[in-house]
């Protein structure tokens, strides 16, 4: 099969609905562990029964700490904790799709390793990707015409990798750590890799081909690009809406993603996870950079930033989007709906 063929294939075919409209939830940041507390499933149905989305993604640190007496044991804990996840997904027949994050791998199993699991669910759409490019789950899942199979609209999933990753090993990132200030997170999260940007934009160009047109869509991942500082530092310019509660945790040393989505001119929204305690949406140059704060009962979430983000396309106009956050703590009649992890 072909890059574009891949492109062009979901398990489950997405198509916008009779009414024009596709709505996409993302949430992020589970941080399943062991003996993990059941309020994060909990939080995510009733999340997800009031958005009732045509698509939800999970952005990454759907796994944290989990532990097995051996690989397989552990691949089926790990199986089990996504399935008490998702089953309301499933229940409803939902699509979703995944990518991982920086905690992913603290189980023990690598990304390559965990993907089988995903697989394995009716509603699961994720690919596991090239396997000649860097990272695990990297993909696009086209969405159609309500009446036709014309692409109207393009979600992009990359994986952009761990904490440290190559630039412990090829970059030195020690060094850039130890800068007094650094551009990112000190302690050095990782970014996405050159063959992945190349991977994204020949699969784009064809695309483009194949179609006639250029296709708009979205990208989501899981850590942050040194961009999205730009919007906490320039409130009013770039229409700052939510809430900035920590300091944003990209890379330190920028791959250029940004440079070639404005260059390509198809991405006009980029979503990511990662800081548990930001839920923003921003416009940078044109593109919407948002974050979908964190879910987890089991992590650093703030009650009032607890929730998912929503991205609402209107396939008359699919290059202008209407995002916006559901709280968890808005829509829940639970009792104990602020307590803080």
């Amino acid at each position: 099969m072909s890059y574009l063929e891949e492109n062009l294939y979901t398990k489950i075919p997405l198509k916008f609905n009779s009414d024009g409209k596709f709505k996409i939830l993302m949430v992020s940041d589970v941080h399943g562990r062991d003996n993990h507390n059941p309020r994060t499933a909990a939080a995510f149905r009733t999340v997800v029964e009031h958005a009732e989305p045509d698509l939800v993604l999970i952005g990454g640190d759907t796994i944290h700490n989990m532990t097995g007496k051996n690989d397989e044991e552990l691949l089926e804990k790990i199986y089990e904790f996504i399935k008490d996840l998702t089953e309301v997904l499933e229940e409803k027949k939902i699509p979703w799709a995944h990518v991982f994050g920086n905690h992913d791998w603290n189980c023990g199993l690598t990304n390559a390793q965990q993907q089988p699991a995903y697989e394995r669910f009716a509603h699961n759409i994720s690919k596991r990707g090239p396997e000649e490019i860097s990272g695990m789950a990297n993909y696009v899942l086209p969405i159609k015409a309500h009446d036709s199979d014309e692409i109207i609209y393009n979600v992009w999933g990359l994986d952009s990798h761990d904490t440290l990753g190559v630039f412990a090993k090829d970059c030195n990132n020690s060094e850039i750590s130890r800068l007094p200030n650094p551009m990112g997170l000190i302690g050095g999260s990782d970014t996405i890799r050159f063959d992945q940007m190349m991977w994204y934009w020949n699969s784009s160009v064809e695309m483009e081909k194949y179609c006639g047109k250029k296709i708009p869509g979205m990208m989501f991942f899981h850590i942050p690009l040194p961009e999205f500082r730009l919007a906490p530092a320039n409130p009013v310019e770039t229409e700052l809406q939510g809430h900035v509660n920590e300091g944003v945790g990209c890379s330190g040393i920028n791959s250029g993603l940004f440079a070639e989505i404005l260059q390509r001119g198809d991405i006009k929204t980029v979503v990511c996870g990662h800081d548990h305690n930001i839920e923003f949406s921003s416009k940078v140059c044109g593109i919407n950079l948002c974050f979908d704060g964190g879910l987890s009962f089991d992590g650093y979430c703030l009650s009032s930033i607890r929730g998912g983000r929503i991205i609402e396309i209107d396939e008359k106009d699919p290059w202008n989007i209407n995002t916006y956050m559901v709280h968890y703590m808005d829509i829940t009649d639970n009792p104990d709906k602020y307590f803080n992890t």
